[in-house]
């Protein structure tokens, strides 16, 4: 197969995956930047389809025309196995960066965030430090691996010093892993392209081999600044060879740069359909005469475009070419560029889900991208880099995890269910300190409960009452020496027996009672009327039942302590409506101190088809400036002088019974 020249050999692919995007969002023109409160460096790819995938008469025939060595042909043609069959994409228009992240550019996140800076800042940035005889000394006594010095930085990166090597601070940013660039997008409200996406920039939808045409020449490495071996040693500055290496829309460094990693999922496998591509496989042994080898790694992530490396391999040049690397990989020859879907705040949860996401609560449920809803604002330099991203979203759950035909659940209306067990609704995301509800920046997983304590709990109260009165009672008389008539016996029977009748059918009522946070000294000297808060177990949160709640737990602590923190006022209504409808809305205020809020309805599918509409209001805990200018989904209201507070009456509930009339 094609040797990608990087530190190891590459070959191609992962399965297709394309990213569903709202085309309710407008965009501008293509190859016009994004517009108004985005960075300048996005530029527009148009809605349209795109392509990709090779036929078995053709990569023969590709290997062919590029050598006449058998050796070469066979890696040509091994490396190219996943691209065999056609698949087609249609896609949404969407925003991708001219260039690949740079590293003045990537120095922004690691300087606000402290997170790793590439290996190369430190070995060639600090040439002082990486070269004197202690840490050389150091790196020698570093367990073997395959570069001690990569494993050394690797392990100590925290206490090293760095700094950007001179002179490249425009050349993409390498070193860095799959994690990295997924953790840096999400910073910067974006996400990576998947490869359908990359495809449909460098092609605008045309089936080409090549930017400059569909046969390899040789006489395009000059243009690539690839035919002198000086310049075969590293990276170029992004926008150097533009005129050779830029796509219709606009977009430079598409290839013979940096290797680029994609979004995608599903590893280094067959691109087209199992079916189709089985077709073309066993045209393929019938039609080539070389050996034909296969090595899928379902684990690796994809990386498209070639690199500086890439001199004395043209396919790697060729713009369906397929490279792959191990997720924790750092590589020289491997950086990443930034995607953008319309919607605010959709890309940052996109990104922040797939690396920081913490999943084993919700069961068989997803977070529904498709349905994200939320608001965002960029910090941006005079130049147009990213300073800093602003946030808020909610993603809704793709249902609301309650049935009638659920044994656990069989008889109880929603509302009774979620008395007992708060239920999931979202995934609720901010940047910025909050004080409504009161949260730190974070992820936050979002649990509905109605107002009103569970029948479990009242019964579990009234069975306690009786027994605690029964035991004191009982103590008494054995303090005093008293023996009990029968008539007072047959009254104490009477008693038990009702108290019997009171207590849950499946459960001992001292365990109900730690479920919810209620103390047996409690019970002893108040009655279930008394009953106004209960305790959540996952972090002692105390929440009220006179009103209905959104309960907010961490979702992804890196802590591990996944706990409940807050809660608010909850806001909902029916809403009559097929699935997949969407009546989600953002409405931008100003409370009485001036800062910001937010008001996200946002919909859950129930059961029956139907949608449950919430209502969660936030509060930023910072009053605003006049450059302050928020993204909300396109054709909603902003600047409303009213508080976005939630709902109290009405269809929009607040009664805490609202879940009553769903329909079942």
């Amino acid at each position: 197969m094609t040797t990608l020249t990087l530190r190891t050999a590459y070959a191609v692919a992962c399965s297709l995956v394309v990213l569903a995007a709202s085309a309710r969002a407008q965009a501008p023109g293509p190859g016009q930047t994004a517009g108004a409160g985005l960075p300048p460096s996005l530029l527009v790819v148009p809605e349209g389809k795109v392509t990709m995938g090779i036929e078995a008469k053709e990569l023969v025939e590709l290997a062919k025309t590029l050598t006449q060595n058998s050796l070469e042909q066979s890696r040509i043609v091994s490396s190219s196995l996943t691209e065999l069959g056609e698949a087609t994409a249609d896609l949404p228009a969407f925003f991708m960066a001219k260039h690949p992240v740079t590293n003045a550019e990537y120095k922004v996140f690691v300087d606000k965030t402290g997170h790793r800076y590439p290996y190369h800042w430190w070995a060639d940035g600090r040439k002082d430090d990486f070269s004197s005889k202690e840490r050389q000394q150091a790196v020698a006594e570093t367990l073997a691996s395959i570069d001690k010095k990569l494993a050394y930085w690797e392990a100590n990166w925290k206490k090293l010093p760095w700094a950007i090597p001179a002179g490249t601070e425009n050349h993409p940013v390498t070193y860095v892993s799959w994690p990295d660039a997924v953790l840096y997008a999400g910073w910067a409200g974006m996400r990576l392209p998947s490869e359908a996406e990359w495809m449909r920039a460098a092609t605008g939808g045309k089936l080409k081999a090549y930017l400059q045409g569909d046969k390899w020449e040789s006489k395009w490495l000059e243009g690539l600044k690839l035919s002198e071996a000086k310049d075969r040693r590293s990276t170029k500055p992004v926008g150097a060879i533009s005129q050779v290496a830029s796509g219709p829309f606009g977009h430079d460094d598409l290839i013979a740069n940096v290797w680029q990693w994609m979004f995608d999922v599903g590893g280094y496998a067959n691109r087209a359909p199992q079916k189709v591509w089985d077709k073309e496989f066993d045209k393929l042994k019938k039609l080539s005469s070389v050996e034909i080898m296969s090595d899928w790694k379902t684990d690796h992530r994809l990386i498209k475009g070639g690199c500086f490396l890439s001199f004395s391999s043209p396919n790697q040049m060729r713009l369906g070419v397929r490279g792959h690397a191990g997720d924790a990989e750092t590589m020289p020859a491997i950086g990443f560029r930034l995607a953008k879907s319309p919607e605010p705040g959709r890309d940052m949860a996109r990104s922040r889900v797939r690396i920081e996401y913490d999943y084993s609560m919700f069961g068989n449920r997803m977070p529904l991208m498709a349905d994200q809803v939320g608001a965002e604002r960029y910090v941006l330099s005079a130049n147009g880099v990213i300073q800093g991203y602003h946030a808020v979203c909610v993603v809704p759950v793709s249902d609301i995890g309650y049935s009638d035909k659920n044994p656990e659940t069989k008889g109880k209306d929603l509302d009774e269910v979620s008395r007992e067990t708060p239920l999931i609704v979202a995934t609720f995301m901010t940047t910025d300190k909050l004080t409504e509800p009161a949260l730190e920046p974070g992820i936050y997983t979002v649990y509905y409960r109605a107002k009103g304590a569970p029948q479990e709990l009242l019964a579990a109260i009234r069975t306690g009452n009786h027994e605690l009165k029964a035991l004191k009672a009982e103590d008494k008389r054995a303090a005093s020496g008293k023996k009990d008539g029968k008539k007072e016996e047959k009254k104490e029977e009477k008693k038990d027996e009702k108290a019997e009748a009171d207590k849950p059918n499946d459960a001992d009522w001292r365990r109900i009672l730690a479920k919810y946070g209620v103390t047996e000294e409690w019970v002893a000297k108040n009655s279930a009327s008394k009953l106004e808060k209960i305790v959540l177990k996952d972090g002692g949160h105390e929440i009220p039942l006179e009103e209905p709640v959104f309960v907010f737990r961490n979702n992804g602590d890196p802590s591990g302590s996944n706990r409940f923190v807050a809660h608010m006022a909850a806001g909902y209504r029916q809403a009559n409506v097929k699935p997949g409808y969407k009546e989600a809305k953002v409405t931008q205020g100003r409370d009485d101190s001036g800062r910001d809020t937010f008001q996200i309805e946002f919909g859950v599918k129930n059961e029956a088809n139907r949608h449950v509409m919430f209502t969660l209001s936030t509060v930023l805990d910072a009053a605003p400036n006049a450059a302050d200018v928020w993204r909300l989904p396109a054709g909603l209201t902003t600047g409303s002088t009213a508080p976005a507070a939630p709902p109290t009456n009405g269809t929009n509930g607040g009664n805490g019974g609202g879940h009553k009339m769903l329909g079942k």
